[in-house]
């Protein structure tokens, strides 16, 4: 991924899977809505990463991709990058979206937001969407590093994969696994997978069911 210098101008890029944001967007370039122009608009989050050499100014994310990362670290990587990240998600919940703008996405939008907003949004302003000053310092300043937290949150999530068959699918020693998935529990104080899944949930870092 590129770094801030290799920022694109006025261009927004998209990563999707349901493929409604990008089509939306450029139906309001042509209606004279927003002036920013569509970059690039992905499917999924690794063909994005693989075939662009420079981020846009503004990356749009769907929070409900289903692959090997977690949304806070598509925000996180975005940032590094010199992106303003937008992510669009269901109804995530408070502590969820608190941790994803803690992270440094510029807003979390909901199903309860319009066209309007995103488009606010693509356009460099911050929304009043983006505050959630209630549940912020809520969340405790406990880090994982990057490849903690993938870990954490696949081995937590709904297809409860064991060490070994995320060691195969990420293509990394069974033991490196291991000793992640034990720094994060240890770091968040959980003795097994509810308890992980419980904890990452409450510090925002894992969507509630």
């Amino acid at each position: 991924m590129g770094h801030g210098e290799q920022v694109r101008g006025s261009t927004v890029d998209v990563v999707d899977d349901l493929l409604s944001i990008g089509p939306a967007v450029r139906a309001a370039i042509t209606l004279g809505h927003t002036s920013v122009e569509v970059g690039a608009v992905t499917s999924s989050w690794a063909q994005y990463v693989t075939s662009i050499e420079s981020v846009a100014r503004c990356v749009v994310v769907r929070a409900e991709l289903m692959d090997h990362v977690p949304t806070a670290l598509k925000v996180r990587a975005l940032r590094s990058a010199g992106a303003r990240p937008v992510v669009v998600g269901n109804r995530p919940s408070p502590r969820h979206r608190a941790r994803l703008l803690e992270v440094g996405a510029a807003a979390v939008l909901t199903r309860d937001h319009d066209l309007s907003d995103l488009l606010d949004c693509l356009d460099g302003s911050e929304p009043a969407v983006a505050a959630e000053p209630a549940i912020r310092p809520l969340l405790s300043q406990v880090r994982l590093s990057d490849r903690q937290l993938q870990l954490a949150c696949l081995f937590a999530g709904r297809g409860a994969p064991s060490a070994e068959w995320l060691a195969r699918w990420l293509g990394l020693p069974v033991s490196s696994v291991r000793t992640h998935l034990q720094r994060a529990r240890r770091a968040l104080g959980a003795a097994n997978r509810e308890e992980l899944r419980a904890r990452l949930i409450e510090e925002g870092w894992m969507d509630a069911p």
